[in-house]
C-alpha cells in the first residue's frame, strides 16, 4: 500500500511542460489511433507476485512520462525553428512525432508537430539551396513533400530543378587542356626547373 501511494503520488505531480498548443485548438477533432498506439501498450508482461493495480499504475507513469517528453521534443523543436536552426528543429519535431500518443487529445499537438516539420524542410531546402548545394537542397524537398501540399514547394522545386540542369550541363562540358591535372602537374614541374 506505500508503494502504491508514491507511484499515485509521482503521476500526480509531474511537472507541467509549457502548453505548445491552447486547450481550445486540442479540441479538434479526433484522430484515428494508429500505430502509434502500439508505444501505449504495456512494456512487459505482469510480472509475477506483482499486484495488478500497482503495476498498471506503473505502465501509466511510464506512457505519461514518454508523453511529457514528447510535448517537450515539440516545444524544442519549434523554438530551434524559430531561432533558424533546422536541423535540430526536424530532429526535436521527429521525437515529438514519435513519442506524443496518437489520440484525440494529442491531435493539435501532432499536427503542429507534422506541419513544423514540413516548414523546417522547407527552410532546410531554401536555405542549401541558397549555398548552391543541390543534393541536401532536394533530399529536403523530397521529404518535405510528406509534409507540405505540393503546391507549397512548386517554385523552390522548379528553382532545385533548374539548378540541377545547369550543374549537369556545366559537368558535361570538356575540361580544358590547361586544366587537367596531368597538364597542371607538368606546369609546376616546368616552373620548377627554372
Amino acid at each position: 500500500p506505500v508503494v502504491e501511494t508514491i507511484v499515485v503520488e509521482e503521476v500526480v505531480e509531474v511537472e507541467a511542460v509549457p502548453e505548445v498548443v491552447s486547450e481550445d485548438a486540442m479540441e479538434a477533432e479526433p484522430v484515428v489511433e494508429t500505430d502509434a498506439t502500439v508505444a501505449e501498450a504495456p512494456l512487459s508482461e505482469l510480472p509475477e507476485g506483482m499486484d495488478p493495480a500497482l503495476f498498471a499504475q506503473q505502465e501509466e507513469a511510464r506512457r505519461q512520462m514518454r508523453e511529457k517528453e514528447g510535448v517537450k521534443s515539440l516545444a524544442d523543436g519549434m523554438a530551434a525553428l524559430e531561432a533558424g536552426k533546422m536541423d535540430e528543429a526536424i530532429m526535436r519535431l521527429q521525437e515529438a512525432q514519435a513519442k506524443i500518443p496518437a489520440r484525440s487529445s494529442n491531435a493539435a499537438r501532432l499536427e503542429q508537430a507534422r506541419a513544423s516539420l514540413g516548414v523546417a524542410h522547407m527552410r532546410k531546402a531554401q536555405e542549401a539551396f541558397e549555398k548552391n548545394d543541390l543534393k541536401t537542397a532536394r533530399s529536403s524537398l523530397s521529404q518535405a513533400k510528406s509534409f507540405v501540399p505540393a503546391g507549397a514547394l512548386e517554385d523552390l522545386d522548379r528553382k532545385v530543378s533548374r539548378g540541377e540542369a545547369k550543374a549537369a550541363v556545366e559537368a558535361a562540358k570538356p575540361i580544358p587542356v590547361k586544366d587537367l591535372p596531368e597538364m597542371v602537374e607538368r606546369e609546376k614541374t616546368i616552373d620548377e626547373l627554372l
